[in-house]
C-alpha cells in the first residue's frame, strides 16, 4: 500500500529500496494514486509532471479497468485495476463518490526512480467530472461482479498485449484527459 503524502526524496513504499519499472494505479478509501516507476534514463518524466504535461486515459475491457497515463513523449504506462484488489477495510465506496455534487477526481501522480524506489516528482491533477464519473461507474460495476483473480489477469493481458503502442491505447480509451499549463481537457474518443 502507498503511504499517504509521499514527498520527493522519500521511498514510495517505506522499507522498499527498489521498484520494478512500470505503473501502478490504486483507488482506495485513502484516495487515488498513480505511480510510474521509471528507469534513470527516463527521469525527465519528472519535469513533465512538474510542468503538468500529462495525458490520462481510461479503457474498460469487460470487467477490467485500465488506467493509462503518458508524460510528454517520455513515459507511457498502463495499470489494470479491480475493486476487489483492496483489502476489505481499504475498499472505496464508488456509489458515495458518484453522489458527490462536484465530481472532480483528485489524482496524486508519483514518478519514482525504479532503481532506488524513491519519489522524484509528485503532482496532483483534478481529473474532470466526465472522466471521474466514467471511472466511478466502472468501479461500481465491479462491486457486483464475482471476482476471479486468474480470469482478471487473463482479461488484463488480453486488453494490454505486449508491445501495445501509445496510439492504439488512446484509440481504445473511453475517455482521455490532457493537462497543459492551463485547464484539463477531457474528451470521449
Amino acid at each position: 500500500m502507498l503511504a499517504p503524502g509521499n514527498r520527493v526524496g522519500e521511498p514510495v513504499f517505506p522499507g522498499t529500496g527498489q521498484l520494478r519499472s512500470g505503473a501502478h494505479y490504486n483507488y482506495t478509501n485513502l484516495g487515488h494514486r498513480f505511480v510510474a516507476a521509471v528507469e534513470p534514463s527516463f527521469l525527465s518524466a519528472a519535469e513533465m509532471v512538474d510542468q503538468r504535461k500529462a495525458v490520462f486515459g481510461l479503457i474498460k475491457h469487460k470487467d477490467v479497468i485500465i488506467f493509462i497515463a503518458g508524460f510528454g513523449a517520455i513515459v507511457w504506462a498502463a495499470s489494470h485495476y479491480n475493486w476487489w484488489f483492496n483489502p476489505p477495510h481499504r475498499r472505496p465506496n464508488p456509489f458515495a463518490d458518484l453522489s458527490v455534487r462536484k465530481l472532480e477526481l483528485p489524482l496524486e501522480v508519483i514518478i519514482a526512480d525504479a532503481a532506488r524506489g524513491l519519489v522524484i516528482a509528485v503532482q496532483r491533477f483534478d481529473l474532470p467530472e466526465h472522466f471521474s464519473r466514467m471511472l466511478f461507474e466502472a468501479v461500481a460495476s465491479q462491486v457486483f461482479s464475482e471476482f476471479d483473480s486468474m480470469r482478471h489477469l487473463e482479461l488484463a493481458a488480453e486488453a494490454l498485449p505486449s508491445g501495445t503502442d501509445r496510439m492504439s491505447l488512446m484509440k481504445r480509451a473511453v475517455c482521455a484527459c490532457s493537462f497543459g499549463m492551463t485547464l484539463p481537457v477531457c474528451e470521449e474518443p
